[in-house]
């Protein structure tokens, strides 16, 4: 794989020298920093940073785009990369077309994107085991402003590290509507290291950004065949504004990570209350049920977006 990031990292030189005009000044840099304590009946008060990120994202000429994403594991110190790739913007009407390749992120890896994705996929994608790192190329067509096209080929290594260059093939379709969003992709492919991959394919939906007064919901599905497990997981959130600074949440998440076998499924609830403090720092506050666990715990998460 490396290769791969050596490629990347000399297109990125070569198109940024080969540009007439300096676009340095057009770049963003932002940071993410996110701190937790979570108290429960069984344990003591543990403070752990959450989410410790630093993004850069600009253009390089006036039609290609690069973005970078490194995260700090707050457990082990170590830095990883989380985007690396370049956007090319060919076509921008009638029809825009974008073209992206590097490093890349699956719809449900709650680190991919500039943010955290609007649907919380952390409980699905433990309970299912599914990977949230990957890289190749795809394509997304925009039509009228308001739906998408996505067709991409991907790597089918759950690390970078592994030599499994077996193809995996995306496609989804994307409708961006005035009171709400909605997803529907199908993914399928080889996973798994080398050696050792095996078939996979993964269906998903969900309805993002719902907004009816002062309501916002969020809802997803995902159905997936991996290794020859038959496993499902769903995820539905709702928040009401009370004003511009505070709202409460219910969430819901549901896993089965076999339904060959029964009793897999397992649930968890998470009600919140959230306080926008700054225009760019959230303060939350959580009490979450995780029936795998069989307990209550009390969760504090601050949010500073900078």
């Amino acid at each position: 794989m490396l290769r791969h990031w050596g490629a990347l990292l000399i297109a990125v030189v070569c198109l940024g020298a080969g540009s007439a005009k300096d676009y340095t000044a057009d770049w963003r840099f932002m940071g993410i920093v996110q701190p937790q304590v979570t108290v429960g009946p069984r344990q003591e008060p543990n403070f752990r940073w959450r989410r410790i990120r630093g993004i850069a994202t600009g253009p390089i000429t006036e039609n290609l785009k690069a973005k970078f994403q490194v995260n700090l594991d707050p457990d082990t110190g170590f830095l990883s990369l989380m985007d690396a790739f370049l956007d090319y913007t060919p076509i921008k009407a009638p029809v825009r077309l974008n073209l992206q390749g590097g490093l890349l992120m699956p719809y449900w890896a709650m680190e991919g994107g500039t943010f955290a994705n609007t649907v919380n996929y952390s409980y699905m994608v433990a309970l299912l085991r599914l990977w949230e790192r990957t890289a190749g190329v795809q394509a997304t067509a925009r039509f009228a402003n308001a739906y998408e096209l996505t067709g991409a080929i991907l790597n089918g290594a759950a690390s970078f590290n592994d030599n499994n260059e077996l193809p995996n093939y995306l496609l989804s379709v994307t409708t961006v509507q005035p009171w709400f969003d909605a997803r529907a992709w199908y993914y399928k492919g080889k996973d798994g290291p080398y050696g050792a991959e095996t078939s996979t394919d993964i269906t998903g939906c969900e309805i993002t950004n719902a907004r009816v007064g002062r309501f916002t919901g969020n809802a997803a599905f995902i159905g997936s065949n991996r290794r020859n497990v038959r496993m499902l997981g769903g995820y539905v959130e709702a928040m009401y504004q009370l004003s511009k600074q505070n709202s409460v949440i219910a969430k819901f998440d549901w896993a089965d990570a076999n339904r060959d076998q029964p009793a897999r499924a397992l649930q968890r609830y998470i009600g919140c209350y959230r306080q926008r403090l700054t225009p760019w720092m959230d303060s939350f506050w959580e009490v979450e049920y995780d029936q795998k666990l069989n307990d209550a715990n009390f969760l504090f998460r601050g949010d500073a977006r900078f």
